[in-house]
């Protein structure tokens, strides 16, 4: 199950993995292994945002903000198309932001579900990677993602190097406008972190900061910089 507070597609059920088809260290090529949707973020990203937390990263980062995102399995897999359709029925957005886990271990699906984006909506694109931006060329469909994105955070979390500002979960990461989309000043101002409050009562915390303890029975979504 997605937690508490995430959206999945709809009244869709996840889709069953066929274990004939695809690669075997990320999953089937053609489909991309959700973690978690969040239909409204400002905490993510400049503007109001969805958020998308793809499952599984190899790197095993000291500190990790998302352990749950570590494991290569499966977890809810949708097709580019079915993720695309998530994003459109979301309304009052201003972009969408990709963390995990480890969005580049999903590279190729992650380019045609872009690609639908990018063809349907002026919707802008943050992504969170721990690779360095000079490392995603050589990756798998590197070059073609990057083609795709307005505003990369690049970088492993290193935790004996915390940030205090922005979108940075450790100093080491940084910040790449890849298109004029957005001005630096645009990122340094969202909020690090927030309590979404959805109409089934729970509480959903998520941010790139520590954030204090929360309330019995709150839930906390993964924070972006996995």
């Amino acid at each position: 199950m997605l937690p508490t507070g995430t959206q999945p597609l709809g009244a869709r059920k996840p889709i069953a993995l066929d274990s004939d088809h695809g690669r075997t260290q990320d999953g089937p090529s053609d489909l991309l292994n959700v973690h978690a949707l969040l239909p409204h973020s400002r905490a993510n990203g400049p503007g109001v945002r969805a958020v998308i937390w793809l499952q599984g990263c190899l790197r095993q980062c000291p500190g990790c903000f998302n352990p749950d995102l570590l494991p290569v399995e499966p977890r809810q897999l949708l097709t580019p198309r079915q993720l695309w359709e998530w994003t459109e029925s979301v309304t009052d957005i201003e972009g969408v932001t990709l963390s995990g886990g480890e969005p580049m271990l999903q590279a190729e699906a992650l380019v045609e579900y872009l690609g639908l984006l990018r063809a349907s909506s002026p919707l802008s694109v943050l992504l969170y990677t721990g690779y360095y931006l000079e490392e995603i060329p050589s990756q798998p469909f590197g070059s073609e993602v990057l083609a795709l994105v307005d505003v990369l955070v690049d970088g492993p979390y290193d935790q004996s190097q915390p940030a205090h500002d922005g979108l940075r979960g450790s100093a080491n990461q940084r910040l790449h406008l890849l298109t004029g989309r957005y001005a630096l000043a645009d990122l340094q101002t969202c909020p690090r972190f927030e309590v979404v409050l959805p109409p089934d009562g729970s509480v959903v915390r998520t941010g790139v900061s520590i954030m204090p303890a929360p309330p019995r029975h709150a839930a906390s979504l993964p924070r972006s910089p996995g």
